[in-house]
């Protein structure tokens, strides 16, 4: 049988009956489930390594593209090792237990509903031409501190729905707190200080961020990565593992 949105422990999990029995792809937690019933037009994961945040991202879509038929959104990295690591090492087996597939040479997943993800990198400015004439009803920028500002912006100029579909166009990301635009993210999803200067458009109240702790996935071994992490930095170390804002004048170069 087809797979559905099934109200077990919460409405966002993902499930499917086989043979009067419920077969759970996806249960998310807690901090998961305030980021699916999120309703603000722009909204961001954010915290510590580790804390399952490209899952959540991606089940996300997941979620939207199964209840909405036709629906299309686009999940993009900084690079495509970067992809491969996060989202298409699952992608294929999780487009299998939908009903549906993934082409692996275009990077698209089709849904039985008719529905459609894409799956793509933005390293230069020239990448970002590959998406402008395209629109997306949704766009998951996964870590979205290692895009420039002005990247963010561009990319999310392809979110728009027609009036008649019903659906709420939206822009999701999710980051730990290094990257070169991480200041930018903060002033725009956080603390919300963006000058009229940089944007007249700019409405606090559409944008969001969803804080993650290390808590809220309960399956990592923590006492292990902190142990590995032990000679990084200091800043890196908050940043990783408690996800604490850099601080002025740190760069993401220097973890490139």
């Amino acid at each position: 049988m087809g797979a559905e949105i099934l109200s077990l422990r919460d409405r966002w999990t993902i499930g499917r009956r086989v043979q009067g029995q419920v077969e759970v792809l996806y249960r998310p937690t807690e901090k998961g489930a305030l980021f699916h019933a999120e309703r603000t037009p722009n909204a961001i994961l954010e915290g510590p390594r580790g804390t399952g945040k490209s899952m959540i991202l991606r089940n996300d879509a997941h979620i939207h593209a199964m209840s909405c038929p036709g629906l299309s959104y686009l999940i993009v990295r900084r690079t495509i090792p970067e992809l491969k690591k996060s989202h298409l090492q699952f992608i294929e087996r999780e487009m299998a237990w939908f009903g549906g597939r993934f082409n692996k040479q275009a990077n698209i997943a089709y849904y039985p509903n008719g529905s459609l993800g894409f799956f793509g990198h933005c390293r230069e400015e020239k990448d970002v031409l590959i998406y402008l004439s395209s629109q997306f009803a949704r766009l998951y920028i996964d870590e979205i501190t290692t895009f420039p500002g002005d990247m963010v912006l561009k990319l999310a100029s392809t979110v728009r729905v027609s009036k008649e579909s019903g659906w709420q166009a939206a822009m999701r990301g999710g980051t730990n707190p290094l990257g070169e635009s991480a200041d930018w993210v903060k002033r725009w999803f956080i603390d919300k200080t963006v000058d009229p200067e940089e944007s007249d458009e700019y409405r606090p109240d559409d944008y969001t961020a969803v804080r993650m702790r290390a808590e809220d996935n309960p399956h990592m071994d923590w006492a292990q990565y902190r142990r590995r992490l032990a000679n990084l930095p200091e800043y890196v170390r908050k940043a990783w593992l408690d996800g604490e804002w850099i601080i002025e004048g740190v760069f993401f170069s220097d973890f490139k």
